[in-house]
């Protein structure tokens, strides 16, 4: 069992791979579906995240739009929102949604940029997400080694 130590000594390790699904968390940074939820500290998880809502549609958290912005006065009266403009190669990010190639990347929540999209991987190489591989799929058993995997087609 994780002590809330060893999460948070995790949860910001430069090299940390994203958790799937099912994986204990503390932020949702930290997961993949960047979903993290739990009735308390120690019992959180990573979750799927729910239908995403559009622009307008009302909203509790970032990760419930499409666009990761959700924003209002109050708790109860929060909205998705689009992002202003998006944002070009290089310019500091939050989420993939601001920027144009989809992709925001960097070493930790605070220091992220845009990038250019990169060249999809083959068969075999290592990957974070299904979609940097060729396949779609990136898989293995641990998180902090997965591989591009060879489409189930």
């Amino acid at each position: 069992m994780f002590t809330a130590f060893a999460l948070i000594s995790f949860a910001f390790s430069v090299n940390a791979a994203l958790l799937e699904t099912g994986s204990r968390c503390l932020f949702s940074s930290q997961c993949v579906s960047n979903v993290c939820r739990g009735s308390n500290a120690k019992l959180k998880t990573c979750e799927a995240p729910a239908q995403l809502r559009e622009t307008g549609s009302q909203c509790t958290y970032n990760s419930e739009c499409v666009s990761n912005i959700c924003r209002g006065n109050n708790a109860m009266l929060k909205t998705c929102e689009k992002p202003a403009q998006l944002r070009e190669t290089g310019s500091q990010c939050t989420y993939n949604s601001e920027c144009v190639s989809n992709v925001c990347r960097g070493t930790n929540a605070m220091l992220k940029t845009c990038e250019a999209p990169a060249q999809l991987r083959d068969t075999g190489s290592q990957c974070t997400y299904n979609s940097e591989c060729k396949s779609g799929i990136c898989g293995g058993s641990n998180a902090m080694l997965k591989t591009c995997a060879v489409s189930k087609a």
